[in-house]
């Protein structure tokens, strides 16, 4: 089970999850909640914010904070995700 989450995107999968369900008219989910995911999903949270999905919360200061975390790291600590990232 270890090979399997350590491989496969997990908070990617969570962050979509909860982007479907959150326009149901009896969901709970709020999306301000999502800040506490790593920077593996930041691509996807600004393509969100561009096309308006994003509309609770100021977004802007969780994306700035990523971005320096991703810069910050050393060339050891990064992984796919982040060098996609990177882009």
């Amino acid at each position: 089970m270890f090979a399997l989450v350590s491989v496969f995107p997990v908070e990617l999968f969570i962050l979509k999850s909860n982007m479907a369900l959150v326009g149901k008219p009896d969901s709970k989910i709020h999306l301000f909640e999502m800040t506490m995911l790593s920077p593996d999903v930041l691509t996807q949270i600004k393509k969100y914010k561009i096309e308006g999905k994003l509309k609770e919360g100021d977004w802007s200061a969780w994306i700035e904070k990523q971005e320096k975390r991703i810069q910050d790291k050393k060339w050891y600590e990064f992984t796919l995700s982040s060098i996609n990232t990177n882009r």
